[in-house]
């Protein structure tokens, strides 16, 4: 449990990392406009697309392995990520740990790809750290207002792993 007390601070930040302070919206907004974690020069995507209206943003890529990552971001005070993991297969995960495991590999893979995604590593660490206590499709709080949910579907010989986090800002606790 101390260990989490240190990768808390770094979870905030890499929250916090998808979000840039720009003059037009930090008067409205504490954390601005969101901008994109992945780019078009990173050899190991296939394809790379992002959208951003207000405070909302939506960034999909396509990795080697032919699995689609979408991330969705909205929020002012507070910021809600979802992370989906949409594979071209449909798995067999028969447990929460499963898929709780699918999606720290994905993070690792993605944290030792490029410097500036070593976020990721922190993410996959307090899921790793957590993993006992995650209950499909139940938030649970890491502390510092950071909650986060996991949750499993497959629908036409796909499977979606979905990975949820809400900072909440201080103000509102």
């Amino acid at each position: 449990m101390k260990t989490i007390k240190y990768i808390i601070p770094f979870l905030v930040f890499s929250l916090l990392l998808a979000c840039k302070h720009d003059e037009s919206t930090k008067k409205d907004c504490t954390m601005g406009k969101p901008t994109a974690i992945f780019s078009d020069s990173m050899s190991f995507i296939k394809n790379h697309q992002f959208t951003v209206k207000n405070q909302e943003s939506t960034e999909t890529l396509v990795l080697p392995d032919d699995v689609t990552m979408q991330i969705d971001q909205a929020g002012c005070e507070s910021i809600n990520q979802r992370y989906i993991f949409t594979y071209p297969i449909e798995l067999k995960l028969d447990s929460v740990s499963m898929i709780v495991d699918s999606v720290i590999n994905k993070f690792n893979y993605l944290a030792g790809k490029d410097h500036k995604l070593k976020a990721f590593s922190l993410w996959s660490g307090a899921l790793d750290q957590y993993k006992a206590q995650i209950h499909q499709n139940e938030q649970i709080e890491l502390g510092n207002g950071i909650m986060i949910s996991i949750d499993k579907m497959n629908s036409f010989n796909r499977t979606s792993l979905y990975f949820e986090c809400l900072q909440k800002s201080l103000s509102e606790e």
